[in-house]
């Protein structure tokens, strides 16, 4: 316990201060658009979701087969044999 104390302690020292910037005035926030306060704040989200899920799912293409494997051969201890390239 002691060594990690001491661990934590030697990091523990406070930087050394820096010199804050140039105060800079904040950018204006982008206006928002008026919108109902009874509007769900998560439809747009929602929309989005429904638009990827109707997207058709792309499956990958077929792998490349590296070794020759028949049944016997996986119950057994032989070893497997490569293809040619």
């Amino acid at each position: 316990m002691k060594p990690l104390r001491r661990f934590v302690q030697r990091r523990e020292r406070p930087r050394a201060a820096q010199p804050e910037a140039a105060a800079v005035a904040p950018a204006p926030p982008p206006p928002v658009p008026a919108a109902p306060a009874s509007a769900d704040p998560h439809a747009e989200m929602r929309e989005r979701m429904r638009q990827f899920k109707a997207q058709p799912v792309v499956s990958p293409p077929p792998r490349k087969k590296v070794f020759e494997v028949s049944e016997e051969d996986l119950e057994s201890t032989r070893p497997l044999k490569m293809l040619p390239k």
